[in-house]
């Protein structure tokens, strides 16, 4: 049996989390609104400029899903990719789009998404890819590891010849597919 107040579907820890949902297709926005408004505060944009119209505030989303084919209908829009690369420093994203080419995905991690799903998603796989970036998000701007994620980072920026933020997606990527703290690699690097 679960303690008192502990939900059974392990998502209720994220019930104070905002998402960006960045999905210009109605029905599939519907449907990550649906998979995800019990477990976390969600903003909708139906496209970029929207997207980063809700970024423009102080307080910012913990995580950011975006559809890489964003704007194929509209002139001048801003794709998927943009968003990612404009947000990149400030917000964690996340790709969800039907496109699986090896091409797409380098193109994603260089724009610096967080992680890359297809379309449509398993439920329990997004929570999980959700809290696992917010945490790595989280800790990668934890005030006691900085110092030790800086040094991680300068050396990574040395020995990869990197700037800054790749040095530390690398690292968060790293730490993920490893399934540890991004201080506890960092701490090791």
């Amino acid at each position: 049996a679960l303690p008192a107040g502990t939900e059974a579907s392990g998502h209720g820890l994220a019930a104070k989390k905002t998402i960006l949902v960045v999905e210009d297709n109605p029905t599939a926005r519907t449907s990550l609104q649906i998979a995800l408004s019990d477990g976390y505060h969600l903003l909708m944009a139906e496209n970029g400029t929207a997207a980063l119209a809700l970024c423009e505030g102080e307080t910012l989303p913990d995580a950011a899903i975006v559809d890489l084919n964003l704007g194929f209908s509209e002139r001048n829009a801003l794709s998927g990719l943009e968003v990612i690369q404009r947000l990149k420093d400030r917000v964690p994203a996340i790709v969800l789009t039907v496109d699986r080419s090896q091409d797409s995905i380098h193109a994603a991690v260089r724009a610096g998404a967080w992680a890359y799903l297809i379309k449509p998603p398993d439920p329990d796989l997004l929570y999980a890819t959700l809290e696992a970036v917010i945490a790595q998000a989280g800790d990668a701007n934890n005030r006691n590891a900085t110092g030790v994620l800086n040094i991680a980072i300068g050396l990574m920026m040395a020995a990869h010849h990197l700037d800054p933020p790749e040095a530390r997606r690398l690292i968060a990527t790293l730490a993920m597919a490893q399934r540890r703290k991004t201080t506890d690699l960092a701490e090791e690097i």
